[in-house]
């Protein structure tokens, strides 16, 4: 990625936001390298850009924080160098892709409650048909007025418990996979030990579920 920026200019303006809330600008992305990007200050986002006063300019934003697009890039030029390096950085951005990267954004809570009002909407569903032919039923036609049974009142509470359980396993869902497959990681200063610390414990709990799992279907067969 730098090596097609100093193909437009030498001298490449360099910046980073951090965790703290703080930002700094580097001389060059030789510095840059040197951060040492400790886990009480770690970084947020990059900035690259080429020097301004050049016919063709670049500008690279990468980003690590939530519901932002990780990579995003503008040309300014002529319309021939735009293709041309669009074409280059596309191709070099798609290196960056993981093979979890799916999974980084797949949100597990807007899923879940997508799942219980399908349920839902069948069940309502369901009862409006039943409603549709029962409707001539005279027991049904005539007004009755009953007071809610201790069952009544469970059943309500019992939907909103079952909604909050879905948003809870939503909520949890995505707040470990955010730990375990963050969508960026900056392999700068100690960014590389918090990358292969992940890697650890991926490939840990990989395993042991392929294992459990395995276990599980073995003694079902035994069992049979």
């Amino acid at each position: 990625m730098v090596g097609i920026l100093r193909e437009v200019s030498q001298e490449l303006n360099v910046s980073i936001d951090c965790s703290d809330g703080s930002s700094i600008e580097f001389s060059s992305p030789d510095e840059l390298f040197e951060f040492v990007n400790s886990d009480a200050r770690y970084i947020k986002s990059l900035r690259l850009s080429t020097q301004w006063d050049k016919d063709l300019h670049i500008y690279i934003r990468f980003s690590s924080k939530k519901y932002s697009t990780p990579i995003e890039y503008e040309i300014t030029g002529n319309e021939k160098s735009v293709s041309y390096y669009s074409g280059k950085l596309d191709e070099c951005i798609s290196t960056f892709r993981l093979w979890y990267t799916p999974l980084a954004f797949f949100d597990f809570t807007d899923m879940l409650m997508k799942v219980f009002l399908c349920v839902l909407l069948i069940v309502l569903f369901s009862l409006s048909i039943w409603w549709v032919f029962h409707f001539e039923d005279p027991k049904l036609s005539q007004p009755v007025t009953e007071k809610l049974t201790v069952r009544d009142y469970f059943y309500q509470i019992t939907g909103i418990v079952v909604i909050w359980i879905f948003l809870i396993i939503g909520i949890g869902v995505n707040f470990f996979r955010d730990r375990l497959f963050p969508f960026a990681n900056f392999l700068i200063g100690d960014g590389v030990r918090r990358f292969n610390r992940l890697e650890f414990w991926r490939r840990t709990i990989g395993i042991s579920f392929f294992i459990s799992l395995f276990a599980s279907i073995l003694a079902g067969l035994i069992l049979r």
